[in-house]
């Protein structure tokens, strides 16, 4: 004998009026739960409660590192295609105690590369040291130290 289970008469009347109704509430819970979280981001992003410490240029293009004998050595977002000469003019350029006969390869690409502008021989870049005895210097020997004037002196 074949026993067919028998559910709640009517219950395609029914399934067909609670499939829209779960669905829509489905809907509704996943673009509530989609903005809310959104919404978290663009508010931290805005309070400033991302990690502002780190100084770290736009993510598009190349990352070049620019040290050595240039106005202001850092770290430099450059774009595709650019070059070694474009990276040492994005970092201000040569200082007078740059080497040119030393210079690294200025036509080449260099993407997370670090480009070394050497100083000339003799000079570090760096300022030298001048030692004096504030209580026996003269006012020349006074004036040469950084941060003295002759009226300080």
């Amino acid at each position: 004998m074949h026993i067919r289970p028998h559910l709640v008469p009517g219950w395609q009347r029914l399934l067909i009026l609670v499939i829209p109704i779960v669905l829509g509430v489905g809907a509704v819970a996943g673009a509530y739960f989609y903005t809310s979280s959104t919404s978290g981001q663009a508010a931290a992003a805005t309070t400033g409660l991302t990690n502002t410490n780190l100084e770290v240029p736009a993510p598009a293009g190349l990352l070049v590192h620019v040290i050595g004998a240039v106005a202001y050595p850092g770290i430099y977002r450059m774009k595709r295609g650019d070059r070694g000469y474009d990276a040492i003019a994005a970092a201000g350029g040569l200082t007078p105690a740059a080497d040119s006969n030393r210079l690294p390869n200025l036509a080449g690409r260099r993407d997370g590369e670090q480009i070394k502008v050497p100083f000339m021989k003799g000079t570090s870049g760096t300022t030298s040291m001048t030692r004096a005895n504030l209580n026996t210097a003269t006012l020349e020997e006074l004036a040469v130290v950084p941060g003295f004037t002759e009226a300080l002196a």
